[in-house]
């Protein structure tokens, strides 16, 4: 083994010996390299941006709010929904003086009004909390679409077994959960001011995944502001052309004033 390594240690440096002693490749040399240097910069660019994008993207972002579906009858997203529902009844307390959007999206780029969204939620959440009227921006992301295994098949839920994903799955374990959340929405100022239809709140009560709206955004709120706690209210869209202006409906939901307030 050392005769061959010698050997190799032998080649490259007559290979550089003959380099140095050799004056018309030098220059060839440095050109060579200049020009390796030139023609890389643009893939490592390409390769840095796509990087930069995919950790700036709509996707990454709510991602870092995501509550999980998998586990079914276990998941996160279960507790979640028993904990706000539990909430609502008195069963529980233990969401008492938390605030937060509740938002069902679809993955990146499969949900336009979702990617366009989430640069006024990026916004808002910098708003101080004194801006969000003393409670602390908060946000909960289920994603419609995420992938699971077909685990709610083997959970001891019958239920769900012929459902086709793990968001189908939640929806008919939790009806009466979405039909309470709908009739919420139907007594809110938002709905009032026909700032969400008829056939809107009709989807959201159904709790069909081929009917159920991206986003569906529901405003939860068990803060001792509030006279009934719970949900507040849901919207399916937003105004705005800039991240400032989708911030500011936003805002509005969420301290339930104009077209989220009474008139």
């Amino acid at each position: 083994m050392k005769k061959i390594l010698g050997a190799i240690g032998a080649f490259f440096v007559r290979i550089w010996q003959w380099i140095k002693e050799t004056a018309w490749i030098q220059p060839l040399l440095i050109v060579g390299v200049i020009f390796a240097i030139i023609f890389s910069i643009t893939p490592i660019y390409n390769g840095i941006k796509e990087l930069n994008d995919k950790r700036n993207s709509p996707d990454a972002f709510y991602k870092n709010y995501q509550v999980s579906l998998k586990g079914a009858v276990d998941s996160d997203a279960q507790k979640l929904l028993d904990d706000i529902y539990e909430n609502e009844n008195g069963l529980s307390s233990n969401l008492d003086g938390q605030k937060f959007f509740l938002a069902f999206i679809q993955g990146e780029n499969k949900c336009t009004y979702c990617d366009q969204m989430q640069e006024g939620f990026d916004t808002m959440s910098k708003f101080s909390k004194e801006k969000l009227g003393g409670a602390a921006f908060g946000l909960k992301t289920i994603f419609v679409d995420q992938e699971t295994k077909e685990d709610w098949k083997k959970d001891d839920y019958k239920g769900d077994d012929e459902c086709k994903s793990a968001f189908d799955a939640l929806l008919v374990r939790n009806i009466l959960y979405f039909e309470e959340f709908a009739g919420s929405a139907q007594q809110s100022n938002y709905y009032i001011n026909d700032g969400i239809s008829d056939e809107t709140i009709t989807k959201i009560q159904e709790a069909n995944v081929d009917t159920f709206v991206t986003p569906t955004i529901f405003v939860v709120d068990f803060t001792n502001g509030v006279t009934a706690k719970g949900v507040q209210t849901a919207f399916i869209s937003f105004t705005g052309s800039n991240s400032i202006q989708k911030a500011e409906f936003l805002l509005d939901a969420w301290l339930y004033r104009n077209d989220f307030g009474p008139k």
